[in-house]
């Protein structure tokens, strides 16, 4: 089902139910994205997964974030990168469920991504990896009012008092690698070892240097650039390279909550729950890079249509002057000496 109008034909809300594949992808193909954005300006637009998937799998929800759509249905009970790139962007603004979009996909007319001439860079230096749980070791940190549901159900992150059937004997992994990532929803984005970026490589892998026990050190740094990073989610993950990189452990934040100077990041297992007492120490510093993506004609029609915004808001200014000073004529005023 897609009820998604080509023109807006009132100025009042409606809401429109968008099926993957339908729209935002195939109107954004189309259309282009400045036009979905302004269609979402007017209207609540829900984007919900093709009836395909059948797995419970999770569609790109940045695609649908980037054109506009403020809602979109995604099964959580599945915890794979679109539902942990949907817990990241909603624990800003305090977790109230509740994110503003960029300013300049409001404007009239949209203009996100805008192009930027500086680019953000947060280096991220990672220094030790304390308590990562061995092969077969559940250690869930569950504190709070869900405690109780995962007592009544204990797969929902493994509960130490009710292991798993088939845990094997607990084995240290020999050599877990760090993969950085990012995932923009608009704006140039990369990771890289180098700067500048020499290309737009979302993903970076830094090896350790060495492992005692549960504590592996790394060294090195890894730059993540992006234009636009309250719309970039940085994702950390511990990867088995033994294992056939198989994901053990990860955290995700937006790029823009981060604060120089050194930090940790309490890990997740691949059920979604924190890793008690699993944590990565890092440095953080910050950075700005020249844009060398952005061309000469983007910051041009950027600008001509950001002078010919203020021209019009100009004339509206000028246009409600002129109405107050016609409306002051028509009555008296009371003037006392």
């Amino acid at each position: 089902h897609t009820d998604w109008p080509d023109e807006p034909r009132a100025p009042s809300p409606h809401t429109g139910g968008a099926a993957e594949g339908a729209a935002p992808l195939t109107l954004r193909q189309h259309a282009g994205e400045q036009q979905l954005q302004a269609l979402t300006q007017k209207r609540l637009v829900r984007v919900f997964p093709s009836g395909d998937r059948i797995y419970s799998n999770n569609l790109d929800p940045t695609l649908g974030w980037r054109a506009g759509a403020q809602m979109q249905a995604l099964n959580l009970q599945t915890n794979d990168l679109p539902t942990q790139l949907h817990h990241a962007l909603f624990e800003l603004n305090g977790g109230c469920g509740y994110v503003a979009k960029p300013a300049e996909m409001l404007s009239e007319p949209p203009a996100w991504p805008p192009p930027r001439v500086l680019l953000h860079v947060v280096t991220l230096t990672p220094l030790t990896l304390f308590e990562l749980p061995a092969r077969g070791e559940q250690r869930p940190y569950v504190q709070g009012p869900a405690f109780a549901s995962h007592a009544h159900e204990p797969q929902l992150s493994w509960l130490p008092h009710q292991p798993r059937a088939d845990t094997a004997p607990a084995h240290l992994f020999h050599s877990p690698t760090l993969a950085f990532e990012l995932h923009a929803i608009g704006g140039f984005s990369c990771v890289s070892f180098e700067l500048p970026p020499s290309d737009g490589t979302k993903r970076a892998l830094l090896q350790p240097t060495s492992t005692h026990g549960h504590t592996i050190h790394y060294a090195g740094s890894v730059h993540c650039t992006a234009a636009e990073p309250r719309s970039a989610i940085l994702r950390i993950a511990v990867v088995d390279e033994g294992g056939g990189g198989r994901e053990i452990a990860y955290d995700t934040a937006v790029l823009d909550v981060l604060r120089e100077g050194y930090r940790t990041f309490q890990l997740r297992s691949m059920q979604g729950t924190r890793i008690e007492s699993c944590y990565l120490l890092v440095h953080v510093a910050f950075s700005t890079q020249v844009n060398a993506w952005v061309g000469e004609h983007e910051l041009v029609s950027t600008l001509h249509a950001q002078q010919a915004r203020l021209q019009k808001q100009a004339k509206e200014l000028a246009g409600l002057r002129q109405k107050l000073l016609l409306d002051n004529t028509r009555c008296y005023t009371r003037y006392v000496v």
